[in-house]
C-alpha cells in the first residue's frame, strides 16, 4: 500500500506542476494544490472496515480494522469530498489520469459558480441601488408635495389677511375715514 502511495505521489505531483498548477501551504498549515485559483486539498488514506467484536459477550459492539484498500480524496472544502478506492478490477494507480479530469472539471464548474454568484451579487447590487434611488425620489417628492401644501396654507392666510385688510378699506372709505397715508 505504501508503494501504491508512493507511486500516486510520484506521478502526481509532477503532473500537476507540468500542467501549471502549484503547490501551496494554507493558514492552516495544510498543503493544497491551487488549480485555477481553487484551493483544492488531497488526502490518501487506509480503507477501514467495521466488524462485529467478539470479544465482548454481554453486548454488541463493532471494530475497525485496517485493510489493503488505497483510498484517494479530493476536496476543496471538508463537506465536498469525492473519493476513489482501489477496486479489484482496477487499481488506483490507473485511475489517475480520470481523477486529475474530474478535479479540473470541478475546478472549471466552481469557476463558473463563483463568476455566477459574482454576477448576482453584482445584479442584487444594481437592484439594491435602484430601490434606494425609488426611496429617495419619493421622499424627495413627499417633501415637495409638504413644502407645497405649506405654501399654499401660507396663500391661504395670505388671501383672508388680503381679503380682510379690501373690507376694512372698503369700510373706511364709505364711513369716510380712510386715507393714503
Amino acid at each position: 500500500m505504501l508503494i501504491g502511495f508512493l507511486l500516486l505521489t510520484e506521478f502526481l505531483v509532477p503532473f500537476l506542476e507540468f500542467r501549471g498548477y502549484t503547490f501551496k501551504i494554507d493558514r492552516i498549515g495544510e498543503i493544497y494544490c491551487d488549480i485555477k485559483g481553487i484551493e483544492i486539498h488531497f488526502n490518501f488514506r487506509q480503507a477501514m472496515k467495521r466488524v462485529l467484536d467478539t470479544s465482548n459477550k454481554s453486548y454488541k459492539s463493532y471494530k475497525n480494522e485496517e485493510t489493503d484498500k488505497l483510498l484517494f480524496q479530493m476536496y476543496e472544502r471538508s463537506y465536498n469530498r469525492k473519493e476513489w478506492a482501489d477496486t479489484p478490477k482496477i487499481k488506483l494507480e490507473d485511475k489517475v489520469l480520470q481523477i486529475i479530469a474530474y478535479t479540473e472539471l470541478f475546478c472549471e464548474y466552481a469557476l463558473e459558480e463563483i463568476k455566477q454568484r459574482d454576477d448576482y451579487r453584482k445584479q442584487m447590487e444594481v437592484e439594491k441601488q435602484k430601490q434606494e434611488e425609488i426611496k429617495r425620489l419619493i421622499q424627495l417628492e413627499n417633501e415637495k408635495v409638504a413644502n407645497l401644501i405649506s405654501s399654499t396654507e401660507k396663500w391661504n392666510q395670505t388671501e383672508k389677511i388680503l381679503t380682510y385688510l379690501e373690507k376694512r378699506r372698503l369700510a373706511l372709505i364709505q364711513n369716510d375715514l380712510f386715507t393714503d397715508k
